[in-house]
């Protein structure tokens, strides 16, 4: 039987001790290794994304140009504003090659009347030809960068500055890509403009894409339903919502709007406006049956109207002599239709 001194035995016990701490520390940075791995990964939890917006040059007439990085893509956008056309271009590039994967360019011609008219169709076409140039995967992969582009850039200006022509040609872009990727789906490339956006209530969307959180809306409309129905084919868009598949998180404002409208007719309606004078166009001729100087139109303006809402009808009612107060400032007492 050994006999372990005293010295011996502390010194076996320090050794132990710096054993343990090393396993420790090996335990430790393996830890460090897996989580960075598992950051890094394609598992949709990613901490160290890099996200870079800078704008290089902005002035509100007249042109700007944006940077943006994230860790797949650089973005770089232009828009300018020369003899009133709207030019943009959105470059995209693999941010480790550097190698140009697409440039898209879009043209807004202010000039033309009506020219809000024919972005849709602009869109579609632009969609079309340049959809074989890339796969799928590739459109996907450039439209979530694109799209984290334009959010970013919306948080960083002046809510003012939103309207400005510059700013909102970056969403004609994001509705290429949008376009082309649906036509996978769909074998067109098809986009139903938002009637707001004629009227200046909207920036530039596809129907398509404009999508609503189906739970968010039914928990308001459990709650107001009375609200909900006083709207013509309210009660239609509540019963339709219900019914929808528990699995369902979003729906497209184009399935809501199809409910109470043929998209034909309206995509119809506004290509022949566009190839007309809105100033001489009949009652008649227009998709919903009322001008843009009627009441229940939302917005005063020559031509057809493109959004009428219940809540437009009450207010021009309320209106008709004209309290500026909540009334706006263009008002025009004792104004009829």
């Amino acid at each position: 039987m050994s006999i372990i001194n005293e010295k011996n035995f502390n010194k076996m016990k320090k050794l132990k001790l710096n054993f343990k701490l090393i396993l420790a520390t090996c335990v430790f940075s393996i830890i460090i290794i897996a989580c960075s791995s598992n950051i890094d990964g394609d598992n949709g939890v990613n901490n160290s994304k890099i996200e870079t917006l800078n704008i290089e040059n902005f002035s509100k007439n007249s042109n700007m140009s944006l940077n943006y990085i994230n860790e797949k893509h650089y973005i770089k956008f232009t828009s300018e504003l020369i003899n009133n056309k709207i030019n943009s271009t959105s470059e995209v590039f693999d941010k480790n090659t550097n190698e140009l994967i697409k440039s898209t360019t879009f043209v807004l011609d202010k000039n033309l009347p009506s020219y809000k008219l024919g972005v849709f169709k602009n869109i579609e076409e632009i969609s079309s030809d340049i959809k074989a140039s890339l796969t799928k995967n590739d459109w996907v992969k450039i439209k979530n960068s694109y799209e984290r582009f334009v959010k970013e850039l919306l948080k960083e200006i002046d809510s003012e500055m939103h309207k400005s022509d510059l700013i909102q040609s970056a969403f004609y872009h994001l509705s290429i890509f949008n376009t082309v990727i649906r036509s996978y789906d769909i074998e067109d490339c098809e986009c139903t403009p938002l009637p707001a956006y004629f009227v200046g209530k909207s920036s530039f969307w596809c129907q398509e894409d404009y999508m609503f959180d189906i739970n968010q809306m039914m928990n308001y409309f459990k709650t107001n339903k009375n609200q909900l129905f006083e709207f013509k084919d309210g009660e239609k868009v509540y019963e339709y919502v219900k019914k929808l598949d528990s699995k369902n998180e979003y729906i497209s404002y184009k399935e809501l709007f199809e409910l109470r409208y043929s998209v034909k007719t309206y995509k119809d309606a506004i290509l022949q406006n566009n190839n007309t004078n809105l100033l001489n166009k009949d009652r008649e001729d227009c998709w919903l049956g009322i001008l843009g100087s009627d009441l229940g139109c939302c917005g005063n303006y020559s031509g057809c109207c493109w959004v009428a809402t219940l809540d437009c009808f009450l207010h021009d009612v309320e209106c008709m002599n004209c309290d500026h107060w909540h009334c706006g400032w263009a008002c025009e007492p004792g104004f009829t239709p």
